[in-house]
Protein backbone atom coordinates (compact mmCIF):
# COMPACT_ATOMS: atom_id res chain seq x y z
CA UNK A 1 0.00 0.00 0.00
CA UNK A 2 2.93 2.51 0.64
CA UNK A 3 4.39 2.07 -2.89
CA UNK A 4 1.22 2.15 -4.60
CA UNK A 5 1.19 5.74 -2.50
CA UNK A 6 4.31 6.55 -3.62
CA UNK A 7 3.03 5.68 -7.26
CA UNK A 8 0.18 8.08 -6.87
CA UNK A 9 1.71 10.55 -5.58
CA UNK A 10 4.37 10.75 -8.29
CA UNK A 11 2.11 10.09 -10.66
CA UNK A 12 1.24 13.92 -10.96
CA UNK A 13 5.42 14.90 -11.35
CA UNK A 14 5.36 12.50 -14.19
CA UNK A 15 2.65 13.81 -15.69
CA UNK A 16 4.00 17.25 -15.39
CA UNK A 17 7.17 16.29 -16.26
CA UNK A 18 5.92 15.14 -19.61
CA UNK A 19 4.07 18.41 -20.49
CA UNK A 20 7.29 20.15 -19.33
CA UNK A 21 9.37 17.93 -21.81
CA UNK A 22 7.44 18.63 -24.48
CA UNK A 23 7.40 22.18 -24.38
CA UNK A 24 10.75 22.80 -23.89
CA UNK A 25 12.50 19.55 -26.05
CA UNK A 26 13.66 21.62 -28.69
CA UNK A 27 15.21 24.57 -26.37
CA UNK A 28 19.01 23.01 -26.65
CA UNK A 29 20.52 26.49 -24.84
CA UNK A 30 20.89 27.26 -21.43
CA UNK A 31 18.51 29.74 -19.14
CA UNK A 32 14.62 29.86 -18.16
CA UNK A 33 11.76 27.32 -19.52
CA UNK A 34 9.18 28.37 -22.27
CA UNK A 35 6.66 30.72 -20.35
CA UNK A 36 4.28 28.12 -21.89
CA UNK A 37 5.76 25.99 -19.32
CA UNK A 38 4.30 27.93 -16.35
CA UNK A 39 0.78 28.56 -18.29
CA UNK A 40 -0.30 24.80 -18.54
CA UNK A 41 1.03 23.95 -15.21
CA UNK A 42 -0.55 27.09 -13.09
CA UNK A 43 -3.90 26.22 -15.46
CA UNK A 44 -3.78 22.82 -14.50
CA UNK A 45 -3.49 24.00 -10.91
CA UNK A 46 -6.30 25.90 -10.93
CA UNK A 47 -8.55 23.12 -12.60
CA UNK A 48 -7.44 21.23 -9.51
CA UNK A 49 -10.23 22.83 -6.54
CA UNK A 50 -12.92 22.14 -9.55
CA UNK A 51 -11.82 18.42 -10.30
CA UNK A 52 -12.02 17.65 -6.34
CA UNK A 53 -16.16 18.74 -6.17
CA UNK A 54 -16.38 15.27 -7.95
CA UNK A 55 -15.19 13.53 -5.12
CA UNK A 56 -17.93 11.70 -2.90
CA UNK A 57 -18.52 13.45 0.57
CA UNK A 58 -17.04 11.41 3.28
CA UNK A 59 -19.59 10.28 4.82
CA UNK A 60 -20.81 8.53 2.00
CA UNK A 61 -17.83 6.68 1.78
CA UNK A 62 -18.00 3.17 3.19
CA UNK A 63 -15.59 -0.14 2.71
CA UNK A 64 -15.80 -2.74 0.10
CA UNK A 65 -17.71 -4.97 2.52
CA UNK A 66 -20.37 -2.80 3.35
CA UNK A 67 -19.09 -1.04 6.79
CA UNK A 68 -19.36 3.09 7.13
CA UNK A 69 -15.98 4.70 7.71
CA UNK A 70 -16.75 6.18 10.67
CA UNK A 71 -15.06 9.96 11.70
CA UNK A 72 -13.88 11.00 14.78
CA UNK A 73 -14.76 14.49 16.15
CA UNK A 74 -12.39 16.70 18.00
CA UNK A 75 -11.02 19.78 18.20
CA UNK A 76 -8.15 22.10 17.44
CA UNK A 77 -7.34 22.24 21.43
CA UNK A 78 -7.55 18.33 21.48
CA UNK A 79 -5.51 17.20 18.09
CA UNK A 80 -2.48 19.66 19.69
CA UNK A 81 -2.64 17.71 22.89
CA UNK A 82 -2.67 14.57 21.44
CA UNK A 83 0.22 15.88 19.06
CA UNK A 84 2.41 16.77 21.38
CA UNK A 85 1.83 13.56 23.09
CA UNK A 86 2.93 11.65 20.22
CA UNK A 87 5.74 13.90 19.11
CA UNK A 88 7.63 13.90 23.23
CA UNK A 89 7.96 10.24 22.99
CA UNK A 90 11.30 8.90 23.06
CA UNK A 91 11.09 6.88 19.88
CA UNK A 92 9.44 9.64 17.71
CA UNK A 93 12.50 12.10 19.14
CA UNK A 94 15.47 9.65 17.71
CA UNK A 95 13.18 9.13 14.32
CA UNK A 96 13.37 13.46 13.79
CA UNK A 97 16.70 13.69 12.52
CA UNK A 98 16.42 11.48 9.80
CA UNK A 99 13.12 13.14 9.27
CA UNK A 100 14.89 16.06 9.13
CA UNK A 101 17.24 15.27 6.53
CA UNK A 102 15.93 12.69 4.65
CA UNK A 103 14.38 14.78 1.61
CA UNK A 104 17.52 17.79 2.22
CA UNK A 105 19.35 16.78 -1.02
CA UNK A 106 16.78 18.47 -3.27
CA UNK A 107 17.85 21.92 -3.06
CA UNK A 108 21.59 20.86 -3.81
CA UNK A 109 20.55 18.18 -6.38
CA UNK A 110 18.29 20.86 -8.08
CA UNK A 111 20.71 23.83 -7.73
CA UNK A 112 23.39 21.32 -10.10
CA UNK A 113 20.38 20.96 -12.93
CA UNK A 114 19.84 24.43 -13.30
CA UNK A 115 23.47 25.43 -13.02
CA UNK A 116 24.80 22.96 -15.28
CA UNK A 117 21.80 21.07 -17.90
CA UNK A 118 20.19 23.34 -20.35
CA UNK A 119 16.17 23.82 -20.60
CA UNK A 120 15.58 20.70 -22.32
CA UNK A 121 18.12 18.36 -20.71
CA UNK A 122 16.45 19.79 -17.49
CA UNK A 123 13.08 19.15 -19.09
CA UNK A 124 13.70 15.48 -19.42
CA UNK A 125 15.33 14.91 -16.19
CA UNK A 126 11.49 16.27 -14.86
CA UNK A 127 9.67 14.18 -16.78
CA UNK A 128 11.85 10.54 -16.18
CA UNK A 129 13.29 11.09 -12.39
CA UNK A 130 10.27 11.16 -10.82
CA UNK A 131 9.99 7.41 -12.09
CA UNK A 132 12.71 6.62 -9.70
CA UNK A 133 10.60 7.62 -7.04
CA UNK A 134 7.80 5.17 -7.90
CA UNK A 135 10.61 2.02 -9.18
CA UNK A 136 12.25 3.08 -5.30
CA UNK A 137 9.04 2.73 -3.84
CA UNK A 138 8.08 -0.61 -5.11
CA UNK A 139 11.34 -1.83 -4.71
CA UNK A 140 11.35 -1.08 -1.05
CA UNK A 141 7.85 -2.13 -0.72
CA UNK A 142 8.38 -5.60 -2.21
CA UNK A 143 11.72 -6.05 0.31
CA UNK A 144 9.30 -5.15 3.28
CA UNK A 145 6.39 -7.26 2.32
CA UNK A 146 8.93 -10.21 2.18
CA UNK A 147 7.52 -13.08 4.18
CA UNK A 148 10.67 -15.07 4.23
CA UNK A 149 12.43 -12.75 6.35
CA UNK A 150 11.94 -11.94 9.78
CA UNK A 151 10.44 -8.31 10.71
CA UNK A 152 13.47 -7.76 12.05
CA UNK A 153 16.05 -8.68 9.63
CA UNK A 154 13.99 -6.67 7.23
CA UNK A 155 14.12 -3.75 9.43
CA UNK A 156 17.55 -3.74 9.75
CA UNK A 157 18.66 -5.06 6.72
CA UNK A 158 16.53 -2.15 4.88
CA UNK A 159 17.87 0.54 7.30
CA UNK A 160 21.59 -0.90 6.57
CA UNK A 161 21.56 -0.88 2.51
CA UNK A 162 19.54 2.53 2.26
CA UNK A 163 21.54 4.02 5.18
CA UNK A 164 24.76 2.82 2.83
CA UNK A 165 23.29 3.82 -0.47
CA UNK A 166 22.62 7.39 0.56
CA UNK A 167 26.30 7.87 1.88
CA UNK A 168 27.72 6.63 -1.09
CA UNK A 169 25.06 8.82 -3.31
CA UNK A 170 27.23 11.71 -1.35
CA UNK A 171 30.46 10.42 -1.94
CA UNK A 172 29.42 10.15 -5.94
CA UNK A 173 28.23 13.96 -5.78
CA UNK A 174 31.53 15.10 -4.43
CA UNK A 175 33.07 13.50 -7.36
CA UNK A 176 30.74 15.08 -9.70
CA UNK A 177 30.53 18.15 -8.23
CA UNK A 178 34.37 18.88 -8.30
CA UNK A 179 34.35 17.35 -11.88
CA UNK A 180 31.91 20.10 -12.99
CA UNK A 181 33.96 22.74 -11.24
CA UNK A 182 36.61 22.37 -12.85
CA UNK A 183 35.04 21.96 -17.01
CA UNK A 184 31.88 24.37 -16.15
CA UNK A 185 30.14 22.25 -19.07
CA UNK A 186 26.26 23.04 -20.36
CA UNK A 187 25.26 19.61 -20.25
CA UNK A 188 22.64 18.18 -23.21
CA UNK A 189 21.54 14.67 -23.33
CA UNK A 190 23.71 14.36 -26.52
CA UNK A 191 26.67 15.82 -23.98
CA UNK A 192 29.93 13.10 -22.36
CA UNK A 193 28.83 14.41 -19.04
CA UNK A 194 25.05 13.60 -19.22
CA UNK A 195 25.24 10.03 -18.21
CA UNK A 196 27.03 10.22 -14.97
CA UNK A 197 25.19 12.97 -13.76
CA UNK A 198 22.06 12.32 -14.99
CA UNK A 199 22.39 8.61 -13.09
CA UNK A 200 22.96 10.75 -10.28
CA UNK A 201 20.00 12.57 -10.25
CA UNK A 202 17.95 9.85 -10.71
CA UNK A 203 19.29 7.54 -7.92
CA UNK A 204 19.08 10.26 -5.66
CA UNK A 205 15.28 9.84 -6.18
CA UNK A 206 15.24 6.23 -5.85
CA UNK A 207 17.26 6.35 -2.98
CA UNK A 208 15.40 8.54 -1.22
CA UNK A 209 11.76 7.49 -1.88
CA UNK A 210 13.03 4.30 -0.85
CA UNK A 211 13.85 5.09 2.59
CA UNK A 212 10.86 7.36 2.82
CA UNK A 213 8.70 4.57 2.00
CA UNK A 214 11.00 2.58 4.52
CA UNK A 215 10.63 5.40 7.24
CA UNK A 216 6.66 5.16 7.09
CA UNK A 217 7.04 1.14 7.37
CA UNK A 218 9.08 1.66 10.62
CA UNK A 219 6.71 4.15 12.21
CA UNK A 220 3.92 1.54 11.26
CA UNK A 221 5.94 -0.96 13.61
CA UNK A 222 5.81 1.47 16.44
CA UNK A 223 1.79 1.43 16.88
CA UNK A 224 -1.54 -0.42 15.87
CA UNK A 225 -3.51 2.95 16.75
CA UNK A 226 -4.50 4.64 13.40
CA UNK A 227 -5.26 8.25 15.38
CA UNK A 228 -1.49 7.65 16.72
CA UNK A 229 -0.40 6.68 13.42
CA UNK A 230 -1.80 9.68 11.67
CA UNK A 231 -0.23 11.96 14.19
CA UNK A 232 2.99 9.70 13.68
CA UNK A 233 3.38 10.24 9.90
CA UNK A 234 1.96 14.14 9.80
CA UNK A 235 5.36 15.17 12.06
CA UNK A 236 7.27 12.56 9.80
CA UNK A 237 6.24 14.73 6.83
CA UNK A 238 6.46 17.91 8.90
CA UNK A 239 9.50 17.70 9.91
CA UNK A 240 10.73 16.38 6.50
CA UNK A 241 9.51 19.33 5.20
CA UNK A 242 11.32 21.69 7.79
CA UNK A 243 14.16 19.99 6.52
CA UNK A 244 13.82 21.07 2.97
CA UNK A 245 12.98 24.19 3.54
CA UNK A 246 16.31 24.75 5.54
CA UNK A 247 18.12 23.21 2.97
CA UNK A 248 16.68 25.61 0.19
CA UNK A 249 17.78 28.89 2.42
CA UNK A 250 21.02 27.39 3.09
CA UNK A 251 21.37 27.10 -1.18
CA UNK A 252 19.79 30.44 -1.79
CA UNK A 253 22.52 32.06 0.22
CA UNK A 254 25.94 32.84 -1.22
CA UNK A 255 27.56 29.60 0.05
CA UNK A 256 29.35 27.17 -1.39
CA UNK A 257 28.77 23.83 -2.98
CA UNK A 258 30.84 22.11 -0.58
CA UNK A 259 29.09 23.76 2.16
CA UNK A 260 26.06 21.83 1.00
CA UNK A 261 27.42 18.20 0.35
CA UNK A 262 29.45 19.02 4.31
CA UNK A 263 25.74 19.77 5.64
CA UNK A 264 24.01 16.55 4.02
CA UNK A 265 26.53 14.11 4.82
CA UNK A 266 27.01 15.03 8.16
CA UNK A 267 23.14 14.94 9.25
CA UNK A 268 22.93 11.68 7.90
CA UNK A 269 26.28 10.40 9.59
CA UNK A 270 23.85 12.36 12.73
CA UNK A 271 20.78 10.76 11.99
CA UNK A 272 22.30 6.87 11.71
CA UNK A 273 22.77 6.73 15.51
CA UNK A 274 19.95 7.88 16.72
CA UNK A 275 17.43 6.15 14.23
CA UNK A 276 19.23 2.74 14.95
CA UNK A 277 18.14 2.99 18.41
CA UNK A 278 14.78 2.62 17.41
CA UNK A 279 15.40 0.10 14.69
CA UNK A 280 17.19 -2.52 16.53
CA UNK A 281 13.88 -2.16 18.89
CA UNK A 282 11.59 -3.84 16.00
CA UNK A 283 10.85 -7.12 15.56
CA UNK A 284 12.60 -7.52 19.17
CA UNK A 285 10.17 -6.09 21.54
CA UNK A 286 7.22 -4.47 21.76
CA UNK A 287 6.93 -0.55 21.82
CA UNK A 288 5.25 1.29 24.73
CA UNK A 289 1.75 2.10 23.19
CA UNK A 290 1.13 6.07 22.93
CA UNK A 291 -1.82 7.24 24.79
CA UNK A 292 -3.34 10.52 23.98
CA UNK A 293 -5.00 12.33 26.64
CA UNK A 294 -7.88 10.87 28.56
CA UNK A 295 -9.93 13.53 27.45
CA UNK A 296 -10.24 12.20 23.94
CA UNK A 297 -11.14 8.59 24.90
CA UNK A 298 -15.09 8.86 24.84
CA UNK A 299 -14.08 10.68 21.36
CA UNK A 300 -11.87 7.90 19.77
CA UNK A 301 -14.55 4.99 20.78
CA UNK A 302 -16.45 5.30 17.98
CA UNK A 303 -13.44 5.44 15.49
CA UNK A 304 -11.54 2.57 14.92
CA UNK A 305 -8.47 2.24 16.59
CA UNK A 306 -6.38 -0.82 15.17
CA UNK A 307 -5.33 -2.09 11.87
CA UNK A 308 -7.46 -5.15 12.22
CA UNK A 309 -10.63 -3.11 12.30
CA UNK A 310 -9.85 -1.28 8.91
CA UNK A 311 -8.33 -4.85 7.46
Amino acid sequence: MLALWVALRNAAPVIGGAIIFGINSSINASGAVSLNTYLAIIGIMCAGPFIALLLSHPSQVQRKDGVVIVFRKTGWLLSLSEWWSVIASKNMLLLCPLFFTSWFYGSYIGTLQTQYFNVRTRALCAFVIPMGDIVGGFMVGYFLDNKRMSIKQKARASFAFLMTCNLALWIWTAIITKQLEDSKPIIDWTSPEFGRTFSLFLLFDLVTMATQTSLFWIIGQMSNDFIILSYMTGTLRGVECAGQAVAYGIKSSDTTDWLSIGFNVGLFVLAIPFAWMVIRKIGVQSFKEIEPDAASTDEKSDAPDSKEELA
